[in-house]
C-alpha cells in the first residue's frame, strides 16, 4: 500500500488520476518529486543524527571512496579529521565520502557523527515502512510539498488568489484538481510556515542516534 504522505498529497490537490493502467502500476512521479522536497526539508530541520563506525580498507582507498549508511546532510564530527574535509576528503551530496588525497588517508576504523537525510521516494511509490522520518512530521512534509507544488504550478497568483487547473487531458491520461476550498489553499509562504511549526512540534525532534559498523 502506498505511503500515507503520498495519498495525503494527492488528496489535497484533488488528483483523481488512477494509479493503474491494466496490470501496470503508474506512479505519480510529479507528486513524488514534490514530496521528496518536503522530506529534504524535514531532514534539514529535524535532528536525524547517526553515529557509526566505518572501516576504511586499503581497497577503499584505492577505489577513492567509502559509503556511509545514509545520505549525508552534514558531517558533524569524525575521527577521520573534520578539519581535513575538502582537503583530503569531501562528501558528494549523497552517502559517499570521496578521498581527494589518497596518500593522506590511512586504513582503519573511524567514527562518523553526521546529520542524515530521511529516506525519499526517488521516483518509486513506497510504503510507510520504507520511509524513516517521524510519523508526526507527515503533515509538515505534505504542507511543504504543497507549497512547492503551488509555486511550480503557478496556481497562486501574486495577490494570493487561486489560479487552478480544473482538469486536463494529455496522451489519453486525465487529471482533475479540486477547488480552492477542497485544496485548503493559502499562500506558499503560509504553508511553509505551518510546515515549520509542525516540524518544531515533532515530539522526537531530538537526536536519533545509533551506532553501526560498516
Amino acid at each position: 500500500m502506498a505511503a500515507d504522505i503520498y495519498k495525503m498529497f494527492r488528496q489535497f490537490i484533488g488528483d483523481t488520476t488512477g494509479d493503474y493502467d491494466g496490470d501496470y502500476f503508474l506512479p505519480d512521479l510529479e507528486s513524488l518529486a514534490f514530496l521528496d522536497l518536503g522530506i529534504d526539508k524535514a531532514s534539514e530541520v529535524l535532528n536525524n543524527i547517526v553515529v557509526e563506525d566505518i572501516t576504511i580498507t586499503a581497497s577503499d582507498i584505492t577505489a577513492g571512496y567509502k559509503d556511509l549508511s545514509y545520505d549525508i546532510v552534514t558531517i558533524l564530527d569524525t575521527e577521520l579529521g573534520l578539519d581535513y574535509e575538502n582537503i583530503y576528503w569531501q562528501t558528494d551530496g549523497g552517502k559517499r565520502i570521496l578521498f581527494l588525497d589518497t596518500d593522506s588517508i590511512t586504513a582503519g576504523t573511524y567514527e562518523f557523527r553526521y546529520k542524515a537525510r530521511y529516506n525519499k521516494f526517488n521516483g518509486v511509490v513506497k510504503e510507510n515502512e520504507d520511509l524513516n522520518h517521524p510519523v508526526n512530521a507527515n503533515l509538515g512534509i505534505v504542507f511543504w510539498a504543497l507549497a512547492e507544488y503551488q509555486v511550480t504550478k503557478g496556481i497562486i497568483n501574486a495577490d494570493n488568489s487561486a489560479n487552478l487547473v480544473v482538469s486536463k487531458s494529455e496522451e489519453g491520461m486525465s487529471v482533475s484538481y479540486g477547488s480552492g476550498t477542497s485544496l485548503k489553499l493559502s499562500s506558499p509562504t503560509k504553508l511553509k510556515l505551518r510546515a515549520m511549526e509542525i516540524f518544531n512540534m515533532v515530539s522526537n525532534k531530538g537526536n536519533i542516534s545509533f551506532s553501526v559498523s560498516v
